[in-house]
């Protein structure tokens, strides 16, 4: 619908007050009934929500509160008759797709994410999963309110391993199993990326065997392993943390493996390549 602004001038001026000076005052008048009514800029002392942006200081937020998800606190909002439901309904002071919510019913510590000290029947603006979650935000268990991805803005560690056999696991919490042949020596090179660009202060690796031989590396990114005899493993754990004490793991456990020419195991098992039956030897 196109926008309509009526404006009524009413001359106040004492006639020796130019004609010109009379306009100028006049659409200097309408340029700012325009502006106001259309939307270009909002009323004085009011401001245009940022609720769930990304952020990185307080003062970027409407709200003045940058979580430690790194988006924008929540605004305060009043529901219909002082009482929010926990499905939520309209309010003005929330953005458009977003609804007014009773902050018990959203998740706790609410005030300690959001900020604030809300009344009881206050409540906080939350979007809605049917218009499509905000970056960072995911549906939640109850199918109609999206909530944040608290962890998003932690650092995500990789492995990446080369000798006898490649490849490379990512993800924070991630676990890859690899049968390798034992005896090998394994190269593994640790990586990390922070989503926020935070700087990287910490970087460890951990290794251990089924026969309990336990090693610990710190402030290296990459470092060999020796992969048990048949039957055995090697386990290593790629631990990372930035400089505001987010971390994040990687594992890989390499299973060892019977090479060529020995001896199967119990009904032909064991082998990296397969039992020849007829010689009970790894092929």
């Amino acid at each position: 619908m196109p926008c309509t602004v009526s404006l009524v001038v009413r001359p106040r001026y004492p006639m020796k007050v130019e004609a010109s000076t009379r306009r100028l005052v006049s659409f200097a008048a309408f340029g700012f009934a325009l502006a106001t009514g259309c939307g270009i800029f909002s009323v004085f002392g009011e401001e245009r929500p940022t609720d769930g942006e990304y952020c990185e200081l307080d003062e970027g937020c409407s709200t003045g509160v940058c979580t430690t998800a790194n988006v924008c606190g929540h605004s305060h909002c009043r529901c219909d008759d002082g009482l929010c439901s926990g499905e939520g309904e309209p309010d003005d002071a929330c953005r458009a797709g977003w609804v007014c919510v009773e902050y018990d019913s959203i998740f706790a510590p609410v005030v300690d994410f959001f900020g604030g000290d809300p009344r009881v029947d206050d409540g906080y603006c939350q979007p809605l999963c049917e218009d499509g979650c905000p970056e960072h935000y995911s549906c939640g268990d109850d199918g109609r309110l999206c909530v944040v991805d608290t962890m998003w803005t932690y650092p995500e560690p990789a492995i990446v391993w080369s000798g006898p056999i490649s490849g490379e696991v990512r993800g924070r919490g991630e676990v890859a199993e690899i049968e390798v042949e034992g005896g090998s020596v394994i190269h593994l090179r640790g990586e990390v990326n922070s989503p926020v660009g935070a700087e990287i202060v910490r970087r460890n690796w951990e290794t251990v065997s089924g026969a309990g031989d336990y090693e610990e590396f710190d402030d290296v990114e990459e470092i060999d392993v020796v992969v048990p005899m048949s039957s055995g493993y090697r386990r290593a754990e790629f631990s990372v943390g930035d400089s505001e004490h987010r971390g994040g793991m990687v594992t890989v456990i390499f299973l060892a493996c019977r090479g060529a020419g020995e001896s199967c195991g119990y009904q032909g098992s064991g082998c990296c390549a397969g039992c020849d039956d007829a010689t009970d030897t790894c092929m």
